[in-house]
């Protein structure tokens, strides 16, 4: 009976972590929208699809070097600065051109919160992170993150 649990435990774990990882895809993807976005500047809906991959790829890569030790040298910060210009800019694009006018059918606000939330706690930006996460719990509306399992 214990070789059968042992056997149907080994199983699962291989099934439940042989999943593929979508991050892989990112890059390519992250590429094509921003050629896209080359003759078609204006569309929201691409700039925030592209801004969530590259939020999610650059937790995992800016945080890589960081992750036993809370050292920041110069290197470390000239790297989260040009993640933090690039990706200001999209956010503060989306921001004043959905978030303000309230077209939540292209991106949620409580998605827009909680994604520029993650990019600042990442970037060391805690301040900004609590000021999004205050709002993010007092005010702001509907997350589709929620639909996708990704809030509990």
């Amino acid at each position: 009976m214990k070789t059968l649990i042992v056997i149907v435990s080994i199983l699962i774990s291989i099934l439940a972590f042989g999943q593929p990882n979508p991050q892989e895809k990112y890059p390519e993807r992250i590429k094509a929208i921003t050629e896209q976005l080359k003759t078609d500047s204006l569309n929201y809906e691409l700039i925030w699809e592209r801004l969530e991959m590259k939020v999610n790829l650059a937790i995992r890569s800016v945080n890589s070097d960081d992750i036993f030790s809370m050292k920041i040298d110069s290197l470390s910060k000239a790297k989260r600065s040009v993640y933090f210009d690039e990706f200001n800019t999209d956010f503060n694009k989306i921001y004043n051109s959905v978030i303000k006018v309230k077209k939540y059918n292209i991106v949620e606000e409580g998605d827009f919160y909680l994604n520029r939330m993650w990019f600042y706690e990442n970037m060391f930006e805690i301040d900004k992170a609590i000021d999004d996460a205050k709002y993010l719990r007092d005010s702001a509306s509907y997350s589709r993150y929620s639909e996708r399992g990704l809030l509990q």
